[in-house]
Order: structure tokens, then C-alpha cells, then sequence
């Protein structure tokens, strides 16, 4: 059995960076997606369709309990997503930024740096908004947060991810260790 289940820091040997850190990127993607739902006060299957099949219009939501009722379970979701999209984030800031600046490669990650200002700015909006129980302006400002995210990561996948790989040579199985070890 393939250990692509597991967490980073638990799985075997990762043969490069752009394969950690990709899988890292679906398993936040993942993460995200059930926010969302759950705080409209449904249950997320984990299944990503592109289009949900159609179904009947639910029924008119119930005024939530005291003390949050549904939306801790999107608090929750929220809140693990965001510890590991902070993981991510300090990773690339403390242990892959620098490497690609040693080996002359600086314009990428000014970059990145900005645009991971912008990603914490966006998933402070995030939990402020879900945390003040406006259930509108979470899931608008989770969709500003996607966005970003998915331009951010493409970035990542073709070009930082790639470059680390590629510039680490002899070092790069002790760099995915660091990463592992966060």
C-alpha cells in the first residue's frame, strides 16, 4: 500500500521537493474544499466535482444553536488548513527560499515573498469572517484565497519546485528531510 496517505513527516523516502510539496498543496486544496460547505451547515463528502450533480433545493436552514452550532465544524476544517498552509509557507520561507538565493536565484522568491503576504492577508479575512459567523463573507473571501492560491501554486509547480530540485543536486535528499522535518 502506497503511503500517499500519510502526512509528510510520517511517509518514506519523498524522491524530490516538487513531489512533497506538490502532494502538499492537494492535501490543503483538499482541506479548503470543506470549509465552505460545512459552514453553510452541510456535511462534505470529500468528493471534488467539478459540477455537483443536481438536486432539490434544500430546506431553509435552521437558526444555528448557541455557540455555533455548524460552523465549528468549518471552524475546525478552517483551522487545520490553515496550520498547514502556515507549515507550507514557513517552509518555503526558511528552507527553500534561501537555498535558491545561494545558488543565485533571488527573482522568484521576492515574488513568492509577496505573494505570501497577500495569502496571510486573505486567510486572516478567512477566520475573521468565520469566526464572526458571516457565512457570505467567508466563503467570498475563501474564494479570493483560492484564486491567489491557485496562481501561487503554479508558480510553485513549474518553476520554484523545479528549480530546488534541479539546483540542490548531491543535497537534495537532505533538503526533503528538512522539509519532512518542517
Amino acid at each position: 500500500m502506497s503511503d500517499s496517505h500519510l502526512p509528510p513527516s510520517q511517509r518514506g523516502p519523498v524522491a524530490s521537493i516538487s513531489e512533497l510539496l506538490e502532494d502538499a498543496n492537494r492535501r490543503l486544496d483538499a482541506l479548503a474544499a470543506t470549509a465552505a460547505p460545512l459552514a453553510r451547515g452541510g456535511a462534505h463528502s470529500g468528493a471534488r466535482a467539478a459540477h455537483p450533480p443536481p438536486r432539490p433545493p434544500p430546506p431553509p436552514p435552521a437558526a444555528p444553536p448557541a455557540g455555533g452550532g455548524h460552523l465549528s465544524g468549518a471552524r475546525e476544517a478552517f483551522g487545520r488548513f490553515t496550520a498547514g498552509l502556515d507549515w507550507h509557507i514557513e517552509v518555503e520561507e526558511r528552507l527553500l527560499f534561501p537555498a535558491l538565493e545561494r545558488g543565485g536565484v533571488s527573482g522568484p522568491t521576492q515574488v513568492m515573498r509577496r505573494e505570501h503576504v497577500r495569502i496571510r492577508e486573505l486567510l486572516s479575512t478567512c477566520t475573521r469572517t468565520l469566526g464572526g459567523g458571516d457565512v457570505a463573507a467567508f466563503e467570498a473571501a475563501l474564494g479570493g484565497l483560492a484564486n491567489e492560491l491557485q496562481e501561487h501554486n503554479m508558480k510553485e509547480e513549474h518553476v520554484l519546485y523545479p528549480t530546488i530540485d534541479r539546483l540542490a543536486g548531491a543535497a537534495l535528499g537532505d533538503l526533503v528531510r528538512q522539509v519532512q522535518n518542517g
